[in-house]
């Protein structure tokens, strides 16, 4: 159950976006938006792009949040829009002339290579420390000693830091701060340098935010936000305030000018080298996760392609290819020990090395299996050319599709229905979700629904298994299995 206070503050998120945008499209259209004006407003938006106007960046996030809203209100044909939007995207990459490949193509092989591991560091977020939720601290038991154990088996073997990026707490108590200081002195071991950030579940469910901090202050005894240097490369961190109200993860004008100016050293001092950047909410626009973030850092980060930037909040799971981007620079989603993608049954976080020469390789953890995702590897992060993790990568995306003659077996109970079938494949990333389309007598669909995929598990499921409510007058059901970038396959179908 998603707690009321998450609940607000993604409401908060999202309406003031709706409201940045609109106020941005009737600065440069000059045109007044009293109501939603839907195709002509997304026309107007797409023929300005085609003259080459300069559409400012909110609008790409708002776009996207549109076309899902249509998307989900569509059936059959959707599959169809997908080869549109390849086409639209080949276009765009010949005339940006970006280079497109995509993740599988990047984590094959041997990652070590003949470089040797420079420096090694852990990202975790939303922990969500509770009594109510004993069982992450099992979690962040079994997560450390996995890190230390694959550790101890290479040659390189420290674990320079660890970086937690906010709701490491689940309402800001001491109790629970506690908890986790606890466990820390427990499993983390001397040597290794322990980083937190304070976010919105630390400070926006409590009376008094400024006693969570002097308990933060008193428990861990660390700053609020830092700068430090390890090994020649640079780590910033920060916390966030409740500067513009409750429910956000602001940063005041103090924490963006101890950004400003900390990146600034890290060039000076540092160079090309890869720079890495932790708070909680991700930056907007950049990984599937920072729709729930906000723009508050873009414009100190976007000078420095070589920032590395992770960020937590959205509880989105490290594996989706969404999770990582590069656009301006580099923006990482650190998963979660807790409803990873409100999954209960979930739990990922990262481990990031650093070669000699500077390359990045960032390993997704399956904290329940012990098992590590598929590398990926960060070369020459400070040349934008050379950035591969872009949205383009939907070009290369193919679609999903179910083994010939593949049956769907259906259970009926009262008003609800079970669906069990084989699980549908794919030739790169996984299968994101299963699109459920209920139909009548006359083919048309009445109702329908998505179920996710087991996709942040190392171990799958071969079959799927889905139960809803039978709508009213079904007397078929189609199901199409779904992509990360809206790629779908063929139907599955059966009578009812």
């Amino acid at each position: 159950e998603c707690p009321p206070g998450t609940v607000k503050s993604r409401l908060s998120v999202a309406r003031n976006k709706i409201k940045e945008g609109v106020l941005e499209y009737e600065k440069e259209s000059k045109d007044k938006l009293y109501s939603f004006v839907g195709i002509p407003f997304l026309t107007s938006l797409l023929a300005a792009e085609a003259s080459g106007m300069d559409i400012p960046d909110i609008w790409e996030g708002l776009v996207i949040s549109l076309e899902q809203l249509k998307k989900d209100n569509i059936d059959v044909e959707r599959k169809n829009n997908f080869d549109k939007k390849r086409e639209g995207a080949k276009t765009v990459g010949e005339e940006q002339n970006i280079a497109v490949q995509d993740s599988s193509s990047e984590v094959k092989g041997d990652s070590k290579m003949s470089n040797k591991i420079k420096l090694r560091f852990a990202v975790m977020s939303d922990l969500h420390y509770s009594a109510e939720h004993l069982h992450v601290r099992d979690r962040f038991k079994s997560a450390i000693n996995t890190i230390y154990g694959y550790c101890e088996g290479e040659e390189y073997k420290a674990l320079d830091a660890i970086y937690v990026v906010g709701d490491f707490t689940d309402i800001g108590l001491k109790s629970e701060m506690e908890m986790l200081k606890e466990d820390c002195d427990k499993y983390i071991k001397e040597g290794t340098n322990l980083v937190l950030t304070l976010a919105n579940h630390e400070l926006h469910y409590v009376d008094d935010y400024t006693e969570s901090m002097r308990n933060f202050k008193e428990i861990f005894k660390m700053d609020f936000d830092q700068h430090i240097v390890m090994k020649g490369y640079h780590f910033i961190s920060l916390s966030t305030t409740i500067f513009d109200g409750p429910w956000h993860d602001s940063f005041d004008e103090p924490k963006r000018e101890f950004l400003k100016n900390a990146l600034a050293k890290a060039r000076e001092e540092g160079g090309n080298k890869p720079i890495f950047v932790f708070q909680h909410p991700g930056i907007s626009n950049t990984i599937s996760g920072g729709y729930y973030g906000n723009m508050e850092l873009f414009t100190a980060l976007k000078p420095y392609p070589q920032v590395i930037d992770f960020s937590g909040h959205s509880h989105f799971a490290v594996n989706n290819p969404g999770e990582i981007d590069q656009n301006y620079f580099t923006s990482v989603g650190t998963g979660g020990l807790l409803n990873l993608h409100a999954r209960e049954d979930c739990a990922q976080m990262l481990l990031v090395e650093v070669w000699e020469d500077d390359t990045v390789c960032i390993k997704g953890l399956d904290v329940i299996s012990g098992k590590f995702f598929e590398d990926i590897i960060l070369r020459e992060v400070y040349d934008r050319s050379k950035f591969k993790y872009t949205k383009q990568r939907a070009m290369k995306s193919t679609k999903p599709y179910f083994e010939k003659n593949t049956k769907i077996k259906t259970e009926i109970s009262g008003d609800r229905i079970t669906l069990t079938f084989p699980a549908a494949k794919i030739d790169t990333e996984r299968v994101f979700k299963y699109d459920v389309c209920f139909v009548d007598k006359n083919k048309t669909v009445i109702s329908r629904f998505d179920a996710a995929s087991d996709f942040p598990k190392f171990y799958q499921s071969d079959t799927v298994t889905i139960s809803g409510e039978l709508p009213e007058n079904a007397v078929g059901v189609k199901i199409y299995a779904m992509g990360f970038w809206g790629n779908c396959s063929e139907s599955i179908e059966t009578q009812i």
